[in-house]
């Protein structure tokens, strides 16, 4: 794609239309993003690497041993769920086990998930 000219390199936080936007999250591993679709009132994130259990929604500080830098994902983890709450997105975590997404919500000095249960 780079030889034939068709990719596009993009700096953290690269808005490529009204409705997506591409958020650096760094920490995990290098280049670490998120992408967030936004349709009307409604917000979704998708996290990619960034979190890997369900466990780090209640403990944002806790990182993986596949995290490069600890600290700085801890940091990011905590920054997303942030970012997550307070624009009420939908969170849809690549490594969660089965087919899971929730709404993230301030609980203490962390966070709870509200799972999004599709009947």
């Amino acid at each position: 794609m780079v030889e034939a000219g068709k990719a596009v390199m993009i700096d953290a936080d690269y808005q490529a239309d009204p409705m997506l936007t591409i958020k650096d999250y760094p920490g995990h591993t290098p280049g670490s993003i998120a992408i967030n679709l936004k349709d009307g009132g409604k917000q979704a994130c998708f996290s990619g690497d960034i979190m890997h259990h369900p466990i780090q929604v209640y403990h944002p500080d806790w990182s993986s041993q596949f995290c490069s830098d600890q600290e700085l994902s801890a940091k990011s983890r905590r920054k997303l769920l942030e970012d997550c709450a307070e624009s009420n997105a939908l969170l849809c975590p690549a490594h969660f086990p089965g087919a899971n997404a929730g709404y993230i919500k301030p609980q203490g000095n962390a966070f709870k998930i509200e799972w999004d249960v599709q009947k």
